[in-house]
């Protein structure tokens, strides 16, 4: 694997994990509502986009901040995409077994 792609992938990966982490802090924090989700994954996202600003140069990625925010931000929205789409499988998968007893 070239050098380039597995900074990228290490990119992804924290800045993922950094997007969990304080989303997972701060939505308690967050009043409940219609705009809470919307507010989530802004959240994943903006967290995302800082952590592979930050990290993606001191990694050694070509093409500086601008690039490791860019990875960053993908990174937290899919985050903030596969949590929900997994809660949201865990959710009608426990309906559908209330509705067997």
């Amino acid at each position: 694997m070239e050098p380039a792609l597995i900074t990228d992938l290490k990119t992804i990966a924290i800045a993922a994990v950094i997007a969990w982490g304080a989303t997972e802090i701060l939505k308690p924090l967050m009043k409940q509502g219609e705009k809470r989700k919307s507010a989530t994954r802004a959240l994943a996202l903006f967290t995302g986009m800082l952590g592979g600003w930050f990290i993606y140069p001191e990694l050694g990625g070509q093409g500086g901040e601008i690039v490791g925010g860019g990875l960053g931000a993908a990174a937290g929205v899919l985050n903030a995409v596969i949590v929900a789409v997994v809660k949201n499988k865990i959710k009608t998968q426990g309906a559908s077994s209330d509705s067997n007893r």
